[in-house]
């Protein structure tokens, strides 16, 4: 997550910073939020680095990965133009 994190903030010329809750804090609230009740059923996705591979999709549909920082680039140069468009258009009607 902090790797993602990083490379939009570098995208965005602009530091992104990330705190963290601890498990006990999560747990103590889902008794009272259910929603957050249930992120921490899922905390343990956190303890082990994911290992994800697309090398049967590029086979199945002849396709080449998208690097990383070239998609991280271009999702945030859509949510730039996407959110000023929007911004331009809820304060055009207001």
């Amino acid at each position: 997550m902090r790797e993602v994190v990083a490379r939009f903030s570098r995208k965005l010329e602009r530091e992104i910073r990330l705190a963290g809750v601890p498990r006990w804090m999560v747990r103590a609230i889902g008794i009272f939020v259910p929603l957050v009740g249930e992120v921490g059923e899922t905390l343990y996705q956190w303890d082990e680095p994911f290992v994800v591979t697309d090398r049967r999709f590029r086979e199945r549909f002849q396709q080449e990965s998208t690097d990383v920082d070239k998609a991280a680039a271009a999702t945030v140069a859509w949510a730039q133009q996407y959110y000023a468009t929007a911004n331009r258009a809820s304060t055009s009607s207001a």
